[in-house]
């Protein structure tokens, strides 16, 4: 045991002759004061950093909302069926859209991971991706003419390791209805 407290003197040692601007920043004249400060920071720095993105993540919904209302002459059904359609003016379309998660959600993902339960912030961003590519496969339709996508299917997959990230494509057969 008295290795240990020799240890933590060396540390306090080490503490006490940082420059001014380390003791500033990291923390104060003992290990116990440098633990305190750094948690507070790193409290800090995560509630600001999942406000941002809490913010972007709104914004982009907002995004969406105005889209989706744009768009909304362009039909899209899960069918195969060409009824009522001109047939020889078809053309397979594809929307993708690649959608993130900041570190900060990230790490309460691998949290809820290791406890099991329900990921509400995947569900989140596969919302998010699965709109954003409907958006684009709509806009893509109303650039080439057409007023309906038939047969509309999603796939998906991971983007990264590292950070949660999904990519979500869309895709169908757009048609000129009569």
């Amino acid at each position: 045991m008295d290795g240990f407290f020799a240890e933590l003197e060396k540390i306090n040692d080490y503490l006490a002759k940082m420059p001014d601007w380390a003791v500033t920043l990291f923390g104060g004249d003992s290990l116990i004061d440098a633990i305190i400060t750094n948690s507070i920071q790193f409290v800090f720095i995560a509630v600001l950093g999942w406000t941002i993105a809490t913010l972007i993540e709104r914004k982009h919904l907002k995004y969406l909302d105005e889209k989706e209302r744009s768009l909304i002459k362009i039909k899209l059904n899960n069918t195969k069926e060409l009824s009522q359609c001109d047939n020889e003016k078809s053309q397979f379309l594809i929307g993708s859209a690649v959608i993130a998660h900041d570190y900060f959600r990230g790490f309460f993902i691998f949290i809820r991971k290791v406890i099991g339960g329900n990921i509400s912030a995947y569900e989140r961003i596969l919302q998010r991706g699965r709109r954003e590519a409907l958006i684009r496969l709509k806009e893509q339709a109303l650039q080439q003419g057409f007023n309906k996508v038939i047969n509309v299917r999603f796939d998906s997959t991971k983007v990264a390791n590292h950070i949660t990230a999904v990519e979500v494509i869309a895709y169908g057969t757009a048609v000129k209805t009569n």
